[in-house]
């Protein structure tokens, strides 16, 4: 997948078409498929950057695409069009959803500690004060955890993210682990974590991730694993209802 640009002449000014294209093969046919992202000026003003990035999140959204493809999508089109304050508005499709201060609180208080951070940001500059940290150039998924696990997935491969820490909670490497995800009683990674989880607690009110402008769109749901699920229970409670075994 690659990041075309098309100059459109228009009657009071001219402007950026960008396309996001896919060549493939079949047969012994070469094929190419166009998807509109969206349209800016040549010279945008900040605010036409914003509303230019909004575009590109929603038509990004809509498909079907790895935290690493998205990244590299990303990166290719802020070479053109540098970002601007769209990055602080947080979606239930954002992958960039750093973890409010105040549940990872909770988190250590819960289990005493965290020993790996399968998801992090960062290992230099963890937002997870956690002792072992996978980024996403590590590729978690093929690595071993052990220990306490806290868990924010990437929204984009949430499924891969749950189905492997079961696979880990079920070998014994990792001890206890608590799950942070939106509150989406819809999907099958839900059903997941309701049938494995011994506790789930839904946040009620709304709640702001790392240095967004407002609160998300979404609400979240924190699933406990462990033999501790009356010490979550009430250190959890004081945000929302929380039931299990």
């Amino acid at each position: 997948m690659f990041i075309t640009w098309r100059e459109y002449k228009g009657k009071r000014a001219n402007s950026l078409r960008c396309h996001l294209r896919h060549s493939y093969l079949e047969g012994s046919f070469k094929k190419e498929t166009a998807k509109y992202l969206g349209c800016v000026a040549l010279k945008p003003s900040k605010p036409e950057r914003e509303v230019f990035w909004m575009q590109v999140k929603s038509a990004l959204d809509k498909l079907s695409l790895t935290t690493e493809q998205r990244l590299k999508i990303e990166g290719a089109i802020a070479q053109k069009v540098p970002r601007g304050k769209h990055e602080k508005f947080i979606t239930a499709k954002s992958d960039e959803h750093y973890t409010p201060k105040y549940f990872l609180e909770a988190v250590v208080e819960s289990m005493g500690g965290i020993d790996l951070d399968p998801a992090s940001n960062s290992k230099d500059n963890p937002n997870v004060p956690a002792s072992n940290h996978l980024t996403l150039e590590d590729d978690a998924l093929k690595h071993d955890w052990a220990g306490r696990v806290f868990l924010n997935p990437p929204f984009s491969e949430v499924s891969k993210f749950i189905k492997k820490l079961i696979a880990e909670i079920d070998s014994g490497r990792v001890t206890e682990a608590i799950v942070l995800t939106k509150s989406d009683t819809r999907t099958n990674w839900y059903k997941q974590l309701r049938q494995n989880a011994q506790s789930l607690c839904f946040a009620e009110g709304y709640h702001r991730f790392g240095d967004a402008d407002n609160s998300a769109t979404f609400g979240v749901l924190l699933s406990y694993f462990g033999k501790n699920q009356a010490r979550f229970r009430e250190v959890f409670k004081k945000f929302g209802v929380c039931s299990g075994d």
